[in-house]
This record gives C-alpha cells, sequence and structure tokens, in this order.
C-alpha cells in the first residue's frame, strides 16, 4: 500500500508505506522546503548541486540534496540532525526584502524556532 503525495514520498515509502521510517519522513521534509523554497513542486525541480545552487545558497543546496537523496541511509540521521543543519545553513540567507511574496515567510519562521528537542518515541504496542 502507497500512502502520500508522489513528488514528496521517498522512494522507500512508495515500495512500502508500512516500513517507511524516519528516513522517509526526512526525505518529505527536504522535498516539501524544496518545494517552498524554490516556488515549484518537486518535479518541476532541476536535480543536481549545480541547477540547485544557482538557486540557493551552497549551504542550503547541499542540505536539501542530502535530505532527499534516494539512499535513506545517506540522509540526515534525525530531524534534530536536519534541524541543526537548517539552522546553520539559513545563517547564510540574506534579508528577505520588504514586499517579498508570502512564499518566504516560512524562512523567518524558521529562524525564530526556538532550539530542537528531542522528541518522544512512544513505545511499540
Amino acid at each position: 500500500m502507497t500512502m502520500g503525495t508522489f513528488g514528496f514520498m521517498a522512494p522507500e515509502q512508495r515500495d512500502d508505506a508500512v516500513r517507511a521510517g524516519i528516513p522517509a519522513d526526512i526525505f518529505s521534509i527536504g522535498a516539501t522546503l524544496l518545494s517552498l523554497l524554490i516556488g515549484r513542486p518537486p518535479a518541476d525541480i532541476p536535480s543536481g548541486l549545480e541547477a540547485l545552487s544557482t538557486t540557493l545558497p551552497l549551504s542550503l543546496s547541499q542540505l536539501l540534496m542530502r535530505s532527499t537523496l534516494s539512499q535513506p541511509d545517506r540522509r540526515h540521521a534525525s530531524v534534530s540532525q536536519l534541524t541543526r543543519a537548517l539552522r546553520s545553513s539559513l545563517t547564510v540567507l540574506p534579508e528577505v526584502p520588504k514586499g517579498t511574496p508570502s512564499l518566504h515567510i516560512p524562512i523567518r519562521a524558521i529562524k525564530s524556532l526556538p532550539p530542537a528537542r528531542p522528541t518522544l518515541v512512544l513505545p511499540e504496542e
């Protein structure tokens, strides 16, 4: 069974949604951020660091590329690790000029988030 929006799903989630785990979530977060920052759905975004680095700062391009790698074991190991990398990457972004479309407002919201805390993991039943 497949669950999710195709362009935002990790490859392993397309194969077996039940067995998809944190790496699939990392992929989806990366695909969502990429889509928000570029302004196009993931399927319409050119692949490759060269294409991204012409639009986004290099550190952010590298973070998004790593988050959306097809190999789950090469992505960020946890949401906390991704959050730390994202915070570090956001320090290189220029201030958003007045009158910028609201698509860029999430960047300001992310910058103002408190430091990441460990999430509660419930035991399996």
